[in-house]
C-alpha cells in the first residue's frame, strides 16, 4: 500500500528551513506571477490593435479546439514537474556529494527522469544509501505519478551515458 505522504524534503542532513524553502518557493512564484501579469499587459494593448499575441493566439486555439489545448496544458504542467524533480534530486546529489562523484539526468526514449550516478567508492554502503533516497521518492504519491529510476554507472563507461542534463560534477 502507497504511503499518501507527498513530502519528499525528508532528505537527512543539510537541509534549508522549510520556511526557507517557502519563501524561496514564494519567490519563483511572484516571478512567474510577474511575467504573466506583462504578458497579458501586453496582450490587452496588442488586441485593440488586432495583433494577437502567443498568449491571445493560445486562448483562441483554446475556444476553438477545448480538449486539444487540455492535453497541452497537461504536457506543459507535466514538463514543470519533472523540471522541479530533477531540480530537486539535483540539491540531493549535492548533499550526497561525499558519496556521489557525477550525477546525470539521462536521456532516453521511455522516461524522462532517468538519473545515471557514478559514485566515489562503489560500495554496498553508497549504494544502499543513493537507493535509500530512490525508496523514499518512490513510497510518495509524487513518486507514484512520476517514476524516477537510478543507475549506478562505473567511472569507466561515463562516456557512454547519453547526457541530457548534468547535475553534479564533484571534481
Amino acid at each position: 500500500m502507497s504511503n499518501p505522504n507527498t513530502n519528499i524534503d525528508s532528505v537527512p542532513g543539510n537541509q534549508p528551513s522549510p520556511d526557507q524553502t517557502i519563501f524561496y518557493m514564494l519567490k519563483v512564484l511572484e516571478g512567474f506571477v510577474f511575467e504573466m501579469s506583462r504578458k497579458i499587459d501586453l496582450s490587452k494593448d496588442m488586441i485593440v490593435l488586432g495583433v494577437d499575441t502567443d498568449l491571445t493566439a493560445s486562448i483562441k486555439q483554446a475556444v476553438k479546439d477545448p480538449m486539444t489545448s487540455l492535453l497541452k496544458v497537461r504536457a506543459d504542467i507535466d514538463k514543470n514537474i519533472t523540471s522541479y524533480i530533477s531540480s530537486y534530486f539535483k540539491k540531493i546529489f549535492d548533499l550526497k556529494k561525499s558519496i556521489v562523484l557525477k550525477a546525470f539526468r539521462t536521456d532516453t526514449n521511455q522516461n524522462e527522469l532517468h538519473f545515471s550516478i557514478i559514485l566515489k567508492e562503489d560500495t554496498h554502503e553508497n549504494r544502499s544509501e543513493i537507493f535509500d533516497i530512490l525508496r523514499e521518492y518512490k513510497n510518495t504519491q509524487l513518486g507514484e505519478v512520476f517514476p524516477i529510476y537510478f543507475q549506478i554507472v562505473p567511472y569507466e563507461l561515463e562516456h557512454k551515458i547519453p547526457v541530457k542534463e548534468m547535475l553534479l560534477e564533484n571534481t
